[in-house]
């Protein structure tokens, strides 16, 4: 059985030091492959945490929110 990770980040720098995070925990602790590693970033997200992510080889997926009024969703 594969398994797979996934996390959606919102353009905050505490959203996105949460992921790198998450994404250095899954790799160094649970031996996960960073290809196994989908982040979702929504629009704003910084150049800088994507370039660290893409280092680590995470894959990243552009993401829209689904509902203004909610901005949680």
């Amino acid at each position: 059985m594969k398994i797979a990770y996934s996390c959606i980040v919102d353009a905050k720098p505490k959203l996105e030091w949460q992921a790198w995070l998450l994404a250095h925990s899954l790799i160094l602790n649970a031996g996960c492959q960073p290809q196994d590693i989908k982040i979702h970033c929504l629009p704003g997200v910084t150049a800088a945490f994507r370039a660290a992510m893409r280092k680590l080889q995470v894959h990243l997926i552009d993401a829209r929110p689904f509902d203004g009024d909610h901005p949680y969703c």
